[in-house]
């Protein structure tokens, strides 16, 4: 029960102890099911369990233990060959060293994470990995950041997601003067 309690931690807000915001008794359940990580045969579900644990100590603030609790999920996800969990791990790690300040590695996890979001069509991931990526280069490099928005632009294409006229004005401006769109 603790197991299938921790795991709606990934669910959809309604459904989310997350969004109540108790992140005591998700820590909790995240916990009571690590506790039995040794007696579940399907890897995948040990991964899961690792990466929302990491999941809420990023939430929380807490980055030196959301690292430690995803590099755990990364390796078991790579094992158990969860490309999804696996993406999904990668980008978190992203995250946490740009929560770090720490650029050059969050660049290094987030291009990982495209490329595994790109080789299996994970395209709602993709499209936050890109988004990430187009921040991280922003102020830097302004033809990486012209590269990941004109995939951004690709993607929400294939999503299907509504692209607003004024979104396509900013691309097409992007294009021509090289320079990040006013926000």
């Amino acid at each position: 029960r603790n197991l299938t309690v921790a795991l709606s931690f990934g669910q959809p807000p309604e459904r989310s102890i997350k969004t109540a915001r108790k992140w005591e008794a998700a820590e909790l359940c995240f916990q009571t099911a690590a506790k039995f990580e040794d007696k579940v045969v399907e890897r995948q579900f040990v991964a899961q369990n690792s990466k929302e644990l990491g999941l809420l100590y990023l939430v929380q603030g807490n980055v030196d233990l959301a690292v430690v609790k995803l590099k755990q999920a990364l390796q078991i996800s790579k094992k158990s060959k969860d490309s999804l969990c696996y993406c999904e791990v990668l980008q978190a790690l992203g995250e946490c060293y740009l929560q770090q300040d720490r650029r050059d590695e969050a660049v290094q996890y987030l291009q990982k994470s495209q490329e595994v979001a790109q080789e299996h069509a994970f395209y709602p991931q993709e499209r936050d990995i890109v988004m990430l990526l187009a921040k991280c280069y922003e102020k830097s490099n302004m033809i990486k950041y012209n590269q990941y928005s004109s995939r951004l632009f690709h993607i929400l294409l294939k999503l299907k997601e509504e692209v607003s006229e004024p979104m396509r004005l900013q691309e097409l401006k992007i294009r021509a003067a090289g320079s990040p769109p006013d926000v």
